[in-house]
């Protein structure tokens, strides 16, 4: 009898300190996987941390207007490192286009209080002076694509042959 408690108590302490990191993260069903949003601009800020690692671009508009977007990564920093990214993989100034997906409506009113606009929620304020956010499916960088950066969202949808088309040309 002994026993059998103290094995319950040892399931139930683990049971509790696995379900705390994960229902503490996010998963791939918070975003809106179907309608892929393109970000092109300049790098502003590498945001290289927890919860998690961001790309902070502003991209100019049409009519002038600059909106700060994070280009949000979905893994942790050990995962980051083994894809061969560091802190110092994005620099200001360098020129950069993702194509991710935004957190559904739902899930962004749980990240801020602002109004949803543009099709894009607004950014989480652990992103310091983000606008919008998207988990980034692809970048394009000066030194060719990286399908890696977030894992979130069909890459097929990021990767049309329309969606290429849109390729930057650097210098």
């Amino acid at each position: 009898m002994k026993h059998e408690h103290a094995t319950r108590c040892a399931a139930l302490i683990t049971s509790l300190a696995l379900s705390t990191p994960l229902s503490a993260h996010h998963a791939a069903r918070l975003f809106e996987t179907t309608v892929p949003i393109w970000v092109k601009g300049t790098v502003v800020r590498f945001n290289w941390g927890s919860p998690h690692t961001a790309i902070i671009v502003e991209q100019v508009a049409e009519d002038g207007t600059k909106i700060r977007w994070a280009l949000e990564n979905s893994g942790r920093l050990d995962m980051l490192e083994r894809m061969g990214y560091t802190r110092d993989s994005f620099k200001v100034g360098d020129p950069i286009e993702a194509c991710g997906f935004a957190p559904k409506q739902q899930y962004a009113s749980r990240l801020t209080s602002s109004a949803v606009e543009n099709g894009a929620p607004p950014a989480p304020q652990w992103l310091n002076g983000a606008e919008r956010v998207i988990t980034a499916r692809l970048l394009l960088t000066k030194e060719g694509p990286e399908v890696h950066w977030s894992h979130y969202g069909p890459l097929e949808l990021c990767t049309t042959d329309e969606g290429l088309k849109a390729l930057p040309q650097f210098p």
